[in-house]
């Protein structure tokens, strides 16, 4: 199978230094109005905020696998405040899109590395919680089924 690079768009609400909007794709700010500008900013969109999975009080993301043309992509979006704050002392809030890469520290690194292009910390709080591994509820719900499969019949023999 071959592995595509990963793509990283980011987009920040009043970066620090100019308190400016900024959406940019792997390091590259777009202009804002472009065609290209409007793609990206739709596709951040794309996912309602109630479908993401709350991490921390300040990040929240949502994950999924999309097949296209045989081959798996990994999608991540995120929602989160950074630890900068604008001028009326509330943190920046950004949202980022995330595709294919390897795992959850990998997200974690491309989306440091993009917010630190325009001055944006991600707090080690939410770093921490972006990469920790997530509960698997089809494997708990599969191990509870077999537990009370097994207490039934243990009662059924007795």
């Amino acid at each position: 199978m071959k592995k595509f690079l990963s793509k990283t768009t980011l987009w920040i609400q009043n970066i620090p230094e100019t308190f400016e909007t900024v959406l940019s794709l792997n390091g590259l700010r777009l202009q804002s109005g472009t065609s290209q500008y409007i793609k990206e900013f739709e596709k951040l969109n794309k996912v309602d905020l109630e479908k993401y999975t709350i991490l921390t009080p300040s990040l929240k993301r949502f994950t999924y696998k999309n097949r296209i043309r045989k081959i798996e992509h990994r999608i991540t979006f995120v929602s989160g405040h950074f630890v900068e704050t604008d001028q009326s002392d509330r943190r920046i809030c950004y949202r980022a899109l995330i595709i294919d890469a390897e795992n959850k520290e990998d997200e974690c690194s491309l989306l440091t590395n993009e917010a630190q292009l325009y001055g944006c910390t991600i707090s080690e709080t939410d770093k921490a919680a972006f990469k920790k591994k997530s509960f698997n509820k089809m494997l708990a719900i599969t191990f509870s089924a077999i537990i009370i499969l097994i207490l039934f019949l243990i009662f059924c023999i007795i």
